[in-house]
């Protein structure tokens, strides 16, 4: 239930089967309104992991819309999106492909593969990346739900034995 070590065998079997010179898996925290890159590579080089705001992106436009989107190529489509998010290399793909991850209504994060070759992805990759979402989804929804149990047992036993030692020292000075 490690959840950076399930989103890293999603990660690898996501590139050994579709191609994608850059690629991330972005986790929305509705609860702090930001989103979690927690694996972003481009073109083989791993950029840390990064929080930040939704900004007005391709991300931002298929949460908005909760389905893929798609985009042969950037330059005949441009004027029907928004801009991409630029980072790593800086380049601008040609083609993107980013589909929600949703348990019911609600969007939990998004996947996308990109290449900076045009018509690289088709309904094919379309269907294949949300079947790969769709099954993946409950387990890091249940792997995330594990770290924040996990971090909440911790921050209770640094509570407690904060407490022991302030008793401890209450006790001593009476």
């Amino acid at each position: 239930l490690n959840l950076d070590e399930l989103l890293e065998v999603i990660y690898h079997e996501i590139i050994n089967t579709l191609p994608a010179d850059a690629f991330f898996i972005a986790l929305y925290d509705a609860g702090s309104g930001q989103w979690d890159y927690r694996i972003q590579v481009d073109e083989g080089v791993r950029e840390p992991p990064e929080t930040r705001a939704m900004s007005s992106g391709l991300t931002f436009e298929t949460v908005k819309t909760g389905k893929p989107l798609l985009i042969r190529d950037w330059e005949i489509e441009k004027d029907q999106h928004l801009q991409p998010e630029i980072w790593g290399t800086m380049k601008v793909p040609r083609s993107w492909l980013g589909v929600p991850m949703l348990i019911g209504e609600n969007v939990i994060g998004v996947i996308s593969v990109q290449a900076y070759a045009p018509n690289v992805y088709g309904e094919a990759e379309v269907r294949m990346l949300m079947t790969i979402a769709d099954q993946v989804v409950v387990v890091i929804e249940k792997a995330r739900l594990f770290d924040e149990i996990q971090r909440r047992a911790l921050e209770q036993t640094i509570m407690s034995d904060i407490v022991r030692a302030l008793n401890a020292t209450l006790n001593v000075q009476l």
